[in-house]
């Protein structure tokens, strides 16, 4: 089977943010090939989502999975004078069966002490054997009893340019069982630039924390799509209607959002029953699609959190790039080490406190408008990664003090933070 070196090298790598390369189940490290002729298809999942590439190619390949490390550095190990193109055949080397010669043949073990027996069995499992004793290869007739059949082990050819590398790989039959899911109705149509601006802006708020599953993923309901980590919420709103709420893992998010560099048309999505949907992204090397499966946690009321900006006590306006430069000089400043203090009360103010004194080693007066009083101390990188996208001019209210969330949002609302102050 032949293809294209370059959109493989892609593929992989898009493979390689979906696999479990630390999970439990070492084959969750691997990825499958299968090729018909005509198409090459990868195959990578972590369980909670399956991502298969589809791109072209010459030739058939049995379906088989191989560490997807060891495949990943061989098509980077490119000669000189090597191709485009990279080829990979499947071939069968005969099973080793452990231990068969202790039972049948004492008089070896005696002879070898504690070293490991093990041997060798040609393909019809009769006639010839190798026999090993540790490192060491010894002549043995083989029993005139036939062994019980031995499965044959696959291993992979691969061809980049001038150079060949043999791989240990693993029956298809290991690879988690693709779901398959029953098309319910088709969903909204996404266009590429819509999509990844607003993932763009909702990933960030994406928890990283694993016992907290439910906010690990992004949801999307009627018009809006949403993140959460407990201590900041992103939204993106104003986006095709959505009939029922779906889940989308943060990882799974980051693959839809790197392949949507290059896609060709609108993105398509199937919705299913218990929440899971597929995610079809055709690009000029190959199409991708996601296989998202449900989740049985439901995610935050979050409609609860965003105060209604009626009771604002508190309100902030102006140019979204005065108060990002005065921000990113405070989380310069401060190096990661302490929060930076916002002050409103007539002038607003940013403060970086020193760490041996109490007057402050940074302070800015920021020329936007305000409204009330504030004085709260919050997390810079937040602030700025609320401000990311938001346009050119923000809006900012706050309905209860200090210990009230804090919305930043854009002009035409179609951009919403909320970021927790530190108590």
């Amino acid at each position: 089977m032949k293809t294209n070196l370059i959109n493989f090298k892609k593929a992989l790598t898009l493979c390689k943010k979906q696999i479990d390369a630390k999970g439990m189940m070492p084959v969750l490290a691997h990825v499958r090939l299968e090729g018909n002729g005509e198409t090459l298809t990868l195959r990578a999942t972590d369980l909670s989502s399956t991502l298969r590439v589809t791109m072209s190619c010459e030739g058939k390949l049995d379906a088989v999975i191989v560490d997807h490390k060891r495949l990943a550095a061989v098509c980077d190990a490119k000669g000189k004078k090597g191709t485009d193109e990279v080829t990979i055949a499947l071939t069968w080397k005969p099973g080793i069966v452990y231990g068969e010669c202790d039972t049948e043949h004492p008089d070896l073990k005696s002879t070898w002490g504690e070293k490991s027996l093990c041997c060798t069995l040609a393909r019809d499992h009769e006639g010839p054997h190798q026999l090993y004793a540790g490192s060491d290869l010894v002549e043995w007739e083989a029993p005139a009893k036939k062994h019980p059949p031995v499965p044959e082990e696959p291993m992979l050819t691969v061809m980049v340019g001038t150079r060949s590398f043999s791989l240990q790989a693993r029956r298809a039959t290991e690879f988690p069982a693709i779901p398959e899911f029953k098309k319910s109705k088709c969903g909204p149509i996404y266009g590429a630039r819509e999509l990844r601006d607003a993932l763009e802006y909702v990933l960030p708020a994406v928890s990283s924390d694993e016992t907290r599953s439910h906010l690990n993923r992004i949801c999307l309901c009627d018009t809006r799509m949403v993140a959460t980590n407990g201590h900041r919420l992103h939204l993106a709103s104003d986006l095709p209607k959505i009939e029922q709420e779906t889940h989308l893992p943060g990882g799974a998010a980051c693959i839809l959002k790197d392949t949507l560099k290059d896609a060709l048309s609108s993105i398509t999505v199937d919705l299913h029953e218990d929440k899971r949907s597929t995610w079809t992204v055709t690009s000029r090397t190959f199409q991708a699609t996601l296989d998202i499966c449900g989740q049985e946690a439901q995610f935050p009321p979050f409609e609860e959190v965003i105060p209604m900006e009626m009771d604002a006590k508190v309100r902030l306006q102006g140019e979204t790039k005065i108060l990002t430069e005065a921000v990113r000089m405070a989380q310069k400043i401060s190096e990661g080490n302490s929060g930076m203090r916002l002050l409103i009360d007539g002038q607003v103010r940013i403060f970086v406190d020193a760490s041996q004194d109490s007057s402050p080693s940074y302070a800015e007066i920021l020329p936007l408008t305000s409204e009330g009083d504030l004085k709260i101390v919050i997390n810079p990188w937040y602030v700025l990664e609320a401000l990311d996208g938001i346009g050119d001019t923000f809006k900012f209210y706050n309905a209860g003090g200090p210990k009230a969330p804090n919305v930043f949002y854009s002009t035409d609302h179609k951009r919403l933070a909320v970021v927790m102050a530190y108590v």
